[in-house]
């Protein structure tokens, strides 16, 4: 349910930015990283910490003919910014990372948080406004799930 609403919340906002350069954090199978290269992207760096997961998100990218970087560098070894920051993760390592997204954060750009149950609202958005973020622009609800959506501020 989080992958699916974290992918329409990114191919929607593909579709707003003219080939945007796309992180997906804590990539885990790199569905969200196919789904934005295919939606438009115009470069995608997918970072994960587990081995598996890197494993498994480099076979998927094989699989389906994708070109995506791969890394399991943590984003505080990362310095590019990028358009659209993507992260499908639960509610405390969201918040862990809400200040390296603004960071890695391009002007005009976009995060999309998923995997928070709706309950959590309030502590992610809290965190968000600390990190320096706004009220999310958009979000997404399907049963006790949620997706948000940030513009940069």
């Amino acid at each position: 349910v989080t992958t699916r609403m974290a992918a329409k919340m990114l191919a929607e906002t593909i579709a707003l930015t003219d080939k945007p350069r796309v992180l997906d954090v804590g990539a885990g199978t790199g569905i969200l990283a196919m789904t934005a290269q295919r939606a438009g992207a115009a470069y995608v760096l997918a970072t994960d910490n587990d081995p598996r997961a890197i494993e498994v998100a480099s076979d998927n990218f094989k699989r389906n003919g994708c070109v995506i970087e791969l890394t399991n560098r943590p984003l505080e070894k990362i310095s590019e910014p990028f358009d659209i920051i993507t992260a499908n993760i639960l509610l405390e390592t969201l918040m862990s990372m809400a200040r390296e997204f603004k960071r890695l954060l391009a002007p005009g750009g976009f995060v999309i948080l998923s995997g928070l149950l709706a309950g959590q609202r309030d502590d992610m958005s809290a965190k968000m406004e600390e990190a320096g973020f706004e009220s999310p622009e958009d979000e997404l609800t399907e049963g006790e799930w949620l997706a948000m959506r940030y513009g940069a501020p």
